[in-house]
């Protein structure tokens, strides 16, 4: 008789209405090791979220049919487990995001390392 061992890869929804935002943070997340499903709009974000059923969220302030800080902070209520780390163009949001509850909040264009740190303290990463 064997050992399994059992690997349970995290998934990573990103949620931005810009496609090259999207891209970027996919390939970032599959070098990383995640499965990531990148989505462009709440309703998109909505079936994402009841779909695959993700440990971690990354998601704009300005999202396609919704404020994304609204939006999260429901979804933090619903769903306490789910790590939400939100991003944004415009530097005004970042303190109203810190405001609403949100500590990883980061400005676009913003480091790859700082957000990787962030999101490791926040779910397992396989790298």
């Amino acid at each position: 008789m064997g050992i399994w061992y059992f690997y349970v890869m995290t998934t990573l929804v990103v949620a931005d209405d810009d496609p090259a935002i999207r891209r970027l943070l996919t390939r970032w997340a599959g070098n990383l090791g995640l499965e990531c499903v990148a989505v462009g709009s709440a309703r998109s974000l909505r079936r994402a979220l009841d779909s695959c059923r993700p440990q971690a969220l990354i998601c704009d302030v300005n999202l396609a049919e919704a404020d994304g800080i609204v939006f999260c902070r429901e979804l933090a209520v619903r769903d306490p487990g789910l790590a939400i780390v939100m991003m944004t163009g415009d530097p005004g949001e970042v303190a109203r995001a810190r405001a609403a509850g949100f500590d990883h909040v980061f400005e676009k264009p913003f480091d790859l390392r700082m957000l990787e740190a962030a999101l490791r303290k926040l779910v397992p990463i396989g790298n």
